[in-house]
């Protein structure tokens, strides 16, 4: 059963004269985005078509731009540039080679900046090394033209994004699963922030996708 309660997101498919930061993240019932051993196997069981549908239609109208910390486009650029789409009636079977044509598209063909003091050659085409400056850089695409700009796992970044109050939207797809341990989204300390609860979808699967944006009026 897919039950949506509200479907506004502030992140539109038309260029805009500004674009918003959101962050788009699988995450436990306990807070992580990544289990021990960066492991993600969490996030295929039993993963939801029309979830797959709603992620691929996100990512191939609203987004223009992708940012990541080192970890995550290591992970990334080593899976996405070989992914196959899917044929017509293919079982879903994420992360295992097949996926959906849009999202392939999207993330090997459009512009992707990756943070990283070390990496000299991404190997990912479209890809522009940023050696530090997180905040300032994203402060700055963020005042140019064009639809979202998407950072996806990243914890150091986004949590860097979120200290400075830069993140306009989250995406959070929250499984029924507890790991315990492992990467959180999120970190202690922060200052509080509140959100406006503006979309919610429950997955046959058991996720429930939320989206949350700043609270009306509120600038960054």
């Amino acid at each position: 059963m897919t039950d949506t309660t509200t479907t506004r997101s502030a992140a539109e498919a038309t260029t805009t004269s500004a674009r918003r930061v959101v962050v788009s993240e699988f995450i436990t019932l306990d807070g992580y985005i990544v289990g021990p051993d960066e492991d993600v196997s969490w996030v295929a069981v039993g993963f939801d078509p029309q979830m797959q549908e709603d992620l691929a239609d996100e990512l191939s109208r609203t987004v223009d731009l992708f940012v990541f910390g080192r970890v995550t486009y290591d992970i990334f650029a080593a899976y996405w540039p070989h992914a196959v789409a899917y044929d017509e009636g293919d079982a879903l079977r994420p992360a295992e080679g097949r996926e959906d044509p849009r999202i392939i598209r999207a993330l090997n063909d459009r512009p992707k900046v990756v943070f990283s003091t070390t990496l000299d050659d991404p190997g990912w085409a479209n890809t522009r090394v940023v050696p530090g400056g997180v905040e300032d850089e994203v402060r700055r695409l963020a005042t140019e033209p064009g639809r979202a700009i998407a950072v996806q796992g990243s914890a150091s970044i986004v949590q860097a994004l979120t200290r400075a109050d830069l993140v306009d939207e989250y995406h959070l797809y929250v499984h029924p699963v507890l790991l315990g341990q492992g990467t959180p989204l999120f970190r202690a300390g922060d200052e509080r922030q509140d959100l406006d609860l503006t979309g919610l979808t429950r997955y046959a699967n058991g996720v429930i996708a939320t989206t949350y944006q700043r609270k009306d009026g509120s600038a960054r």
